[in-house]
């Protein structure tokens, strides 16, 4: 009777066993699934990130020509403030020495 007994409780614990067994297996059957979905959309994912990587740095390429280019116009325009900034000058001193002139020549004119 006891020998009875152990091998039913053999037999019960290996049907157990094999019962864990399927659960896990199909557990890990999911997880594989999950994991091959992933890797996929983490693929995916990667290459929509290169290309936008790609159409950033363009951007960004064409935007250090834009402001290449932009500096060059500031520093002309500043030049060419400063040239005519400088004419200004010029024309006011003139302006100014003529005025100045022609007080002095009134000033003499009546002196005389």
């Amino acid at each position: 009777m006891i020998f009875t007994v152990i091998i039913i409780a053999g037999i019960a614990g290996g049907v157990m066993y094999v019962n864990k067994l399927r659960s896990d297996n199909a557990i890990l059957k999911t997880n594989q699934i999950k994991l091959e979905q992933s890797i996929e959309s983490q693929t995916k994912l990667l290459e929509q990130q290169k290309i936008d990587f790609e159409a950033i740095m363009e951007s960004n390429k064409k935007l250090n020509v834009l402001i290449q280019n932009f500096k060059k116009d500031l520093l002309f325009n500043q030049a060419n403030e400063k040239i005519n900034n400088g004419k200004k000058k010029n024309s006011i001193i003139k302006k100014h020495a003529t005025n100045r002139s022609l007080k002095n020549g009134k000033k003499y004119k009546n002196i005389k």
